[in-house]
């Protein structure tokens, strides 16, 4: 939650007019209950329910490292078009109706940018590296946001 790239996500997100919302998993951080992972998709869900019920109905979804499972995983539940993929930690399983836009930091990606370009190109995704930029992105924060916003806001 207090990852930087997601701080700059959230901070992109509202300087472009988009609301929204960061989440943690039951009973992690300041979230109460115990660790699940086998309800990440509930606690996904019950995150964008919340977000389009009180700001937008119009949502895209990100994820941060193994997050990106998740945001995909939801995507899918919820007919979600856009998706952004922030240092996938895993080859992502991508949705058939699902745009996904990965960005990797220049180093230390976990997964070869090859393979990760090839899952992507189906549905209409990319892969694009962040010079200078580490794992945790501590370089490249403000073409972090500008890149997301502008792929959320493609048609």
């Amino acid at each position: 939650m207090d990852a930087p790239a997601l701080a700059e996500l959230a901070w992109a997100a509202s300087r472009a007019g988009h609301a929204s919302l960061r989440f943690q998993h039951r009973g992690r951080g300041a979230s109460q209950g115990a660790v699940d992972p086998g309800r990440s998709l509930d606690d996904a869900e019950a995150a964008r329910r919340h977000l389009a019920e009180s700001a937008s109905p119009r949502v895209a979804v990100a994820g941060l490292g193994s997050g990106c499972a998740t945001a995909l995983a939801l995507a899918a539940a919820a007919g979600i078009g856009r998706a952004v993929l922030l240092a996938p930690e895993a080859l992502p399983a991508v949705p058939p109706l699902t745009a996904a836009l990965a960005l990797v930091p220049e180093l230390g990606s976990a997964v070869p940018l090859e393979a990760l370009a090839a899952a992507l190109a189906p549905g209409g995704g990319r892969v694009e590296v962040i010079p200078g930029a580490d794992a945790a992105f501590r370089a490249g924060l403000p073409l972090v946001g500008r890149r997301a916003v502008e792929w959320i806001e493609r048609r």
